[in-house]
C-alpha cells in the first residue's frame, strides 16, 4: 500500500528515485527502533512483576574446634618373662581380666624356627581385625570425611618418614593406614566384615599350635588385672607410677628413651600385666595453648588411628620450674578400658577444646543496612530486614546466636537498631536477590 502510494506520488512529479530511496530507508529504520523500544519496555516490565531469589531456612548448626597433638600412653605395666625362648600359645584373650595365679601362656620349646613370629603375626592380624570391627560399629556416614581427613594425614606421614629413613615410624603408620582404611569400608558398606577372615585366620593359628612341641612352662600371673599380648619395651619407661613425681624436662628424657625388650638375665617377654583400670595420655604441649585448657574438666578425646574417641579427664598441667620454656604437659586419664582398644604407645589424638552452636547464615546473605549488619528474610511475599548476632565464623558461612537479650528486661536497648528484630530459627534467608529493601513485595 505504502509503495503504490509512493510509486503514485512519483507519477505526479512529487518526487525522484533518489528521494523515493531515502524515504524508504527512513521508514524501515524508524521501525528497527521501534521495535527496539518495545522489546526495552517489555523486558522491564516483565522484570518488575517477578524477582529471580534464592532461599534457605535459618537452622542450628554446631561447629567443634579440636587441636591435634601426639600422645604418650602410660599405665601401669610390667612384663612378664620366660625363662628361656620358644613359642607362645596365648591361653586367654588380649585385655582380658585375670585373677592372680591364673595360667595366660604355654611356651613351647619346639617347633619351626619362624613358627613362634608367624602365629605372633596372626595374633596381630585377628586383634586388629576385632578392633577395627568394633571401633566401625560407633561410626556413622557422617564420619567419613574426618575419616578421609585421617587417611590423608597418615598419607603425610608416611611421606616424610619415608623421606627421613624412619622405618620404624613407617611401618607403625602404615598399620594405622590399613586399619583407618578397612574401617571407612566398613562404614561405607563396601565390606559387609571380617568374620570370615578371622575364622580363617583362627583356624591357621590352631593348625601352627598342633604342630608345636616339647611344653617348657607355662606362665602364670602373680598378681590379678589385664593380661595383654603386645610389649614395646616401654613398660619400665613410661609407667603411670611416675606420673606424680613427673616435670616436664623428665618427661621429654621418657620421650627421647630407647625401648628395653627382653633383658637377657629375665629371659624373653611373654606378654604384660596391667594393674590398673586407670589408664593415663600424656601430652607434651606448649603454654600458648593452655588457655584451652582446665584442671579436673572432661574432654572429647579421639584417638585419629581407631576413631575411638572417650571422654576423659584433664588431672594435671604440668609447667616447667623455667618461665622462659614454653614447653607443657597434660596428663589425661580414663577409667574406661574399650574392648579390642589400640594402646600403642604413642599415636595422635584430636581434643575437642570449644563447641559453638547457633543459627548457619551464608556469608552471601549478609548485608549492611544503615550501618546494622543483618539479612534478608522472606515471609509470605514480603522482604524483611533481620539483624544477627555472629558468633563464629569460617569458610562460606556464619553462626549466629537469636536475640541475646531475650528475655532479659534489665538490659533494654533503646537505640534505632534495636527496632530490628533478630534473626530466628527457621526463617527463610533470602541467599540471592535484587533490589531488595524491607517491606518489598516479592510476586
Amino acid at each position: 500500500m505504502l509503495r503504490q502510494h509512493i510509486s503514485s506520488y512519483a507519477k505526479r512529479g512529487g518526487i525522484t528515485n533518489k528521494d523515493y530511496l531515502k524515504s524508504v530507508l527512513s521508514y524501515f529504520v524508524s521501525s528497527l527502533i521501534a521495535i527496539a523500544m518495545i522489546i526495552y519496555i517489555g523486558y522491564h516490565l516483565i522484570s518488575g512483576l517477578g524477582q529471580d531469589i534464592t532461599t534457605v531456612a535459618a537452622n542450628i548448626d554446631t561447629y567443634v574446634e579440636s587441636i591435634t597433638f601426639n600422645a604418650y600412653i602410660m599405665r601401669d605395666e610390667e612384663t612378664l618373662y620366660t625363662a628361656s625362648n620358644g613359642t607362645l600359645n596365648r591361653l586367654v584373650a588380649d585385655g582380658e581380666k585375670v585373677a592372680a595365679g591364673c595360667a595366660v601362656a604355654d611356651l613351647y620349646s619346639m617347633g619351626d624356627t619362624n613358627l613362634r613370629a608367624v602365629i605372633e603375626e596372626i595374633d596381630e592380624k585377628i586383634e586388629a581385625l576385632v578392633s577395627v570391627t568394633k571401633s566401625a560399629s560407633y561410626s556413622l556416614l557422617s564420619d567419613i570425611h574426618k575419616i578421609d581427613a585421617q587417611i590423608s594425614e597418615i598419607l603425610r606421614r608416611i611421606r616424610k618418614d619415608t623421606a627421613e629413613r624412619n622405618i620404624g615410624d613407617t611401618l607403625l603408620a602404615s598399620k594405622e593406614l590399613l586399619a583407618v582404611i578397612n574401617r571407612r569400608q566398613l562404614i561405607t558398606g563396601e565390606s559387609d566384615g571380617f568374620d570370615d577372615e578371622i575364622v580363617e585366620l583362627s583356624r591357621r593359628r590352631e593348625e601352627l599350635i598342633s604342630r608345636m612341641s616339647g611344653l617348657a612352662t607355662t606362665v602364670k600371673t602373680t598378681k590379678h588385672g589385664f593380661y595383654f599380648y603386645e610389649t614395646d619395651g616401654f613398660e619400665k619407661i613410661f609407667n603411670a607410677r611416675k606420673i606424680p613425681d613427673l616435670t616436664v624436662e623428665g618427661f621429654y628424657e621418657l620421650i627421647n628413651s630407647e625401648p628395653k625388650q627382653n633383658p637377657s638375665e629375665k629371659g624373653f617377654a611373654a606378654g604384660k600385666m596391667v594393674y590398673d583400670y586407670i589408664w593415663y595420655a600424656a601430652v607434651p604441649t606448649e603454654r600458648g595453648l593452655l588457655d584451652y585448657f582446665t584442671e579436673g574438666q572432661l574432654y572429647n578425646v579421639t584417638f585419629t588411628g581407631s576413631g575411638t574417641s572417650l571422654s576423659m579427664n584433664l588431672d594435671s598441667i604440668i609447667l616447667s620450674e623455667s618461665d622462659d620454656d614454653p614447653r607443657a604437659v597434660l596428663i589425661f586419664s580414663s577409667t574406661v578400658m574399650p574392648r579390642g582398644f589400640d594402646y600403642t604407645r604413642m599415636q595422635q589424638i584430636s581434643v575437642d577444646v570449644a563447641s559453638y552452636t547457633g543459627l548457619r547464615v551464608p556469608l552471601s546473605a549478609i548485608r549492611i543496612e544503615n550501618g546494622v549488619r543483618g539479612v534478608y528474610i522472606l515471609y509470605g511475599d514480603t522482604v524483611y530486614y533481620r539483624r544477627i548476632n555472629i558468633i563464629l565464623k569460617r569458610e562460606g558461612y556464619v553462626l549466629c546466636s537469636e536475640d541475646p537479650l531475650a528475655g532479659d528486661d534489665s538490659q533494654k536497648d533503646e537505640s534505632p537498631e534495636a527496632k530490628i528484630p533478630y534473626l530466628k530459627l527457621y526463617d527463610t534467608i533470602i541467599t540471592q536477590g535484587k533490589n531488595l529493601h524491607d517491606g518489598k513485595i516479592i510476586k
